[in-house]
């Protein structure tokens, strides 16, 4: 019996149409200048906000697939800062900058930076004692037959 595996969206990518895939590509090689990815394209700069929303996920996975290229480049340069040389022809202040942004890109990609929820709990169940029952006894009032 085989197992039916229904396509995560992920799996499932949606066919994008040439301009699209232009406008994507200039994007990222032009460093994110939306107005001119877009007229590169072939779109008219009035269709700029729609084309960004509609494209969003595909931006989107696109910055985590950069992220991730950058991830490796990071951790040489954390592990560079960390033999810092006075002799290497950089300042105390820009090893501080590198360090500071290889650690931001880790963190973005999800390498070094998670969160983690701890949540504790205490229950407290108290047992009471209650003296023991005695027999009921019947009541007479004064006054009633």
């Amino acid at each position: 019996m085989t197992d039916n595996i229904l396509p995560t969206p992920r799996d499932k990518k949606r066919e994008l149409s040439e301009k699209q895939e232009k406008f994507l590509e200039l994007l990222f090689d032009n460093g994110g200048d939306v107005p001119m990815a877009v007229t590169e394209a072939g779109y008219k700069i009035a269709s700029k906000g729609w084309l960004v929303a509609s494209l969003k996920d595909e931006i989107l996975e696109r910055a985590q697939t950069e992220l991730a290229a950058h991830a490796s480049k990071a951790v040489s340069t954390i592990h560079g800062t960390m033999g810092y040389d006075e002799n290497a022809g950089y300042s105390v202040n820009v090893a501080k900058l590198r360090l500071a942004a290889a650690q931001d890109v880790l963190d973005r990609s999800g390498v070094s930076k998670t969160e983690r929820v701890q949540h504790e709990v205490r229950a407290i169940h108290g047992i009471v004692l209650l003296p023991n029952k005695d027999e009921m006894q019947d009541v007479v009032l004064d006054g009633a037959s």
